[in-house]
């Protein structure tokens, strides 16, 4: 005579049993999925100090600025008398190098913040 788990005396239970899916009964007791942090062993979340990102700010846009303008100087790609038809010229072409150089620009920052922040002291989040 064998009766199915979940029947007691012929009713049919309502809810399903709890112990079928734990970790949605109690979100408390759900496992942690693994992360990069964790599988690497570190297992804190470590953040960097706001002064570290102004930092890095302050050293990558004049220094991004060096990156880019030196370049598309030497190469020609801007020329004296093209940011002098910036101010005096007409028509929109006259904007198209600037637009150019501004996204490099813009990129070699991006990269520059990003890398400065990857090598800059970070503190433990106690969170």
């Amino acid at each position: 005579m064998t009766q199915e788990p979940n029947k007691q005396a012929g009713k049919t239970p309502t809810e399903p049993p709890a112990a079928a899916s734990p970790s949605r009964a109690d979100p408390s007791r759900r496992t942690p999925r693994p992360n990069r942090r964790t599988r690497r062993g570190r297992g804190v979340k470590r953040r960097v100090a706001w002064y570290w990102r102004l930092v890095a700010w302050l050293i990558a846009v004049p220094l991004g600025f060096v990156i880019t303008a030196l370049p598309v100087y030497e190469l020609h790609v801007v020329r004296k008398n093209d940011l002098l038809n910036i101010f005096v010229g007409t028509g929109l072409a006259r904007y198209a190098r600037l637009a150019l150089v501004t996204g490099i620009w813009a990129l070699v920052i991006a990269l520059l913040v990003t890398a400065l922040v990857n090598i800059s002291p970070r503190r433990h989040d106690a969170s």
